[in-house]
């Protein structure tokens, strides 16, 4: 199996709300740079991985590779232009939720259709596995796809009865990913359920 990608947070361990190690979606530019400036440097082979990792979630990695090349050893200038990248992307963002902020009835109204429209999708293609395969595979990148697959294959062998440990060992993963999808098979209406009524245990 695949290794599934994990986003580093600003003290190198995975990126998590529950680690408060994550740079805010909506964030103002002080708070972005104050974010980025506390990264931890780990400098295996001249490059800053965890500036690196995040970095190349918003420009080519091949661009990136040259510039970190150019740049070697100048971590400083290295985690302000992944500032820069960071506001260009989160700028537009957080002046559409200021906007949304002002009028929070059209905002309810946006997503309320949104939800509309999904709810048509999602009758469109219930009940048919391989079509659910060909729009996920369309919809998603490949390791959105391959988590996505995992979390499944999490699902499927919990409601077989099989114990977390040996879930754990078999698919390679932390005790926390597999605690989650029990949580979630809890939900005797959720979606893993309902899934699992239609495509059989």
């Amino acid at each position: 199996m695949k290794e599934v990608a994990i986003i580093p947070g600003t003290d190198g361990q995975k990126m998590s709300k529950s680690y408060n190690n994550t740079i805010p979606l909506f964030a103002e530019y002080e708070e972005i740079k104050k974010a980025v400036m506390s990264i931890v440097t780990d400098s295996r082979g001249g490059v800053p991985q965890n500036v690196f990792a995040i970095h190349k979630l918003f420009r080519n990695e091949n661009e990136l590779n040259k510039i970190y090349a150019e740049k070697a050893g100048k971590y400083k200038e290295l985690k302000e232009l992944l500032v820069e990248d960071l506001e260009k992307f989160i700028a537009p963002l957080r002046e559409k939720r200021k906007e949304f902020a002002k009028d929070i009835p059209k905002a309810l109204a946006i997503l309320k259709a949104g939800g509309e429209k999904a709810k048509k999708v999602a009758s469109a293609i219930s009940g048919n596995k391989e079509f659910i395969d060909i729009f996920l595979k369309d919809i998603l990148t490949p390791n959105e796809f391959e988590t996505l697959a995992l979390r499944w294959q999490i699902v499927k062998k919990l409601n077989k009865g099989e114990d977390h440990r040996s879930i754990v060992g078999d698919l390679g993963l932390g005790m926390s990913t597999v605690t989650r999808g029990s949580r979630m098979l809890r939900n005797k209406n959720g979606g893993f359920n309902v899934m699992l009524k239609k495509f059989g245990k």
